[in-house]
């Protein structure tokens, strides 16, 4: 059976919007509390990253088996995307910038103490350094498909000379390169403000190098302090699962690994039962 989803005009979430201190920036988020929360406090609140090119609804198979935990839920619309601004300058969605801004979002609506945190592919990416920039808001960390993988030392390399030795990720290169925006980025789902703001997640790969080469000598072994799970899948050619060996050794509290081997990169949405399944297993331990 279908675990139960959370719908776009749905009564167990309410609608809000945060201002960045410092800048103009927006950001539109979703806020569900459990049935109960009127007599009864939430057990914990999690906050859940989406990836490209989703929303916040990319997460309406976890929500409401995150409530039936007794768990408060965050779901912002990332930088670019949905009801949140969309900067054009690539430079305002560097990985260190996000933290801060998700960082404020955290004090703001879950000012009673740190969150667990829930990601997928590009949320991922930005959990992981969330984690290493504001460690005193992380209590844990659940991953799907994107690996943690520290601050790289040594020369910037630029995204053209990484898909050289990755060119399984070659899709990188055509979405920051304009081409997809222009044909795409008019569709019904995108109007609002096209597809610039989610591309240019693509065109950080410099700006999150420089931004992180301070941090790559204190970080090279540098251990979380939070359990954490990471999930990968079996259909997806680019992140293949093997990508995490070895990384436990980033996780001082323990790094739980798993495969869900007929899933591809949209876990969240093709294989639900599984997914919520995992995050229930994880949770135990802080519930």
């Amino acid at each position: 059976m279908t675990p139960d989803a959370l719908t776009p005009t749905d009564p167990r979430v309410t609608h809000h919007f945060t201002t960045i201190p410092s800048t103009s920036l927006t950001y539109h988020y979703l806020l569900a509390n459990p049935a109960d929360s009127a007599s009864s406090p939430p057990k914990a609140t999690v906050l859940l990253l989406h990836g490209w090119p989703d929303l916040s609804l990319g997460w309406r198979y976890q929500i409401p088996f995150l409530l039936s935990l007794g768990l408060r839920v965050i779901i912002p619309d990332m930088l670019g995307y949905g009801l949140t601004s969309a900067p054009s300058s690539p430079a305002e969605y560097s990985l260190k910038k996000l933290s801060s801004h998700l960082a404020h979002t955290i004090r703001e609506v879950n000012p009673s103490g740190p969150v667990l945190l829930g990601t997928h592919d590009w949320g991922a990416f930005l959990g992981w350094r969330l984690a290493i920039y504001h460690p005193e808001l992380i209590k844990g960390v659940f991953a799907f498909c994107i690996p943690y993988s520290p601050p790289e030392e040594g020369k910037e390399t630029s995204l053209e000379e990484h898909v050289r030795e990755h060119p399984e990720l070659g899709y990188q290169l055509q979405n920051a390169g304009g081409e997809v925006e222009e044909v795409v980025g008019g569709i019904e789902e995108y109007s609002r403000n096209g597809l610039q703001g989610p591309m240019n997640w693509y065109r950080t790969r410099e700006i999150n190098l420089e931004d992180e080469l301070p941090l790559a000598e204190k970080y090279a072994c540098w251990q979380f302090q939070v359990p954490a799970m990471i999930v990968m899948v079996g259909h997806d050619p680019a992140l293949p699962p093997e990508l995490t060996d070895g990384m436990e050794k980033y996780f001082a509290k323990g790094l739980r690994k798993e495969v869900i081997p007929e899933a591809s990169h949209w876990v969240l949405i093709h294989t639900p039962k599984e997914v919520n399944k995992l995050i229930g297993e994880f949770l135990e331990q802080f519930l």
